[in-house]
């Protein structure tokens, strides 16, 4: 398993902390360079040629640890909103596992509805 984190940053004030876990033969392949340019779905889509269908995301309020609190800036056990993403290929195969940490203060999450889907 690869490990890559990542934070990310508005106004020099740091908004999100990401890990991504991939597998050996799938983060073994990606560049420094591009992590820097590009999101990671871009990099596996676009770059490795992976195609990344389908997952699950789960989205809840947690307490920062100190890891989280240290790179995001915030008192310990500060709310943060985590979000969990699991892809998969067409065949079902994993490619990438996500844990996201947000500042609650610097970061709105938003989704769009289409109304005519709870008819």
């Amino acid at each position: 398993m690869v490990e890559i984190t990542r934070t990310r940053k508005a106004d020099d004030i740091p908004v999100a902390y990401l890990k991504n876990y991939l597998p050996c033969e799938i983060g073994e392949k990606i560049e420094r360079r591009d992590l820097i340019e590009y999101r990671m779905l871009q990099i596996l889509r676009d770059k490795l040629k992976i195609s990344v269908s389908n997952g699950t995301h789960n989205i809840e309020a947690i307490a920062a640890d100190y890891e989280i609190s240290h790179v995001l800036s915030l008192e310990m056990f500060s709310p943060v909103l985590y979000a969990e993403l699991h892809m998969l290929t067409k065949e079902k195969k994993p490619v990438e596992f996500v844990q996201a940490f947000f500042r609650p203060d610097r970061f709105i999450y938003s989704i769009e509805v289409n109304m005519d889907e709870f008819s």
